[in-house]
């Protein structure tokens, strides 16, 4: 039953829903943990249409630093470069800060996580170049099994307009599962969907995703 759950995916793309946009998402990242609680990454990312592959949507590298003060809270800070297409699917340059809150209980071998994400995203093509968003995620995640780790969550994100309105901008789901190749290394597959987005004329997305992970302890040497 358990490798059954990387059909999910799959099947949820079956759906009437998928004459919308769909997209491919392959995603790498390389965790480096030089010191107790605090962790280094590198993730690179490659999102292509999944009608016609060949065309990227996207491609963008994530350099990131998290401290965890204690075993259920975490603090967080990611810059983002990316090559992404604007409103006329032109291919241009784009950075992004994100800020994270995270936080997580664990219930037996089930984990909840919340993670709050504020990011100031500069986009020098648009007429307004900057753009706040605060991020609410909630996730849930079965550590039952000794290789595989399913999950799923829900994150909102809320356009904030100069930091003095708040307006819901869009609603991202997703479904998926881990699975640890060695002690070091993973592989995860997911189906995603943000929706609900404030400009009507935004398609509903459907993603394919699959990312692998490498995990290195420099402490001991790797």
């Amino acid at each position: 039953m358990r490798p059954a759950l990387l059909a999910l995916p799959v099947l949820a793309l079956s759906t009437p829903a998928q004459a919308e946009d769909l997209q491919t998402w392959l995603e790498a990242k390389l965790a480096l943990e030089p010191a107790k609680r605090l962790e280094l990454s590198v993730a690179p990312q490659v999102r292509l249409q999944l009608d016609d592959p060949r065309q990227l949507s996207a491609a963008m590298v994530d350099l990131g630093v998290e401290y965890g003060p204690t075993r259920w809270l975490a603090l967080g800070l990611t810059y983002r470069p990316s090559y992404e297409r604007d409103g006329d699917e032109a291919l241009v340059t784009r950075h992004r800060l994100a800020a994270d809150l995270m936080a997580r209980l664990d219930l037996g071998d089930l984990r909840l996580g919340y993670r709050l994400r504020l990011t100031e995203k500069y986009r020098p093509d648009a007429n307004n170049q900057w753009k706040a968003t605060l991020r609410n995620l909630v996730s849930v995640t079965w550590r039952g099994w000794e290789d595989w780790r399913p999950k799923a969550s829900a994150e909102l994100y809320v356009g904030l307009d100069d930091f003095d309105q708040a307006e819901r901008d869009t609603l991202r789901l997703t479904v998926g599962t881990e699975y640890a190749l060695t002690e070091r290394q993973s592989i995860e597959v997911f189906y995603r969907v943000e929706t609900l987005h404030a400009d009507e004329d935004t398609p509903t997305l459907h993603i394919l995703g699959l990312g692998w992970g490498f995990d290195l302890d420099l402490r001991d040497g790797g």
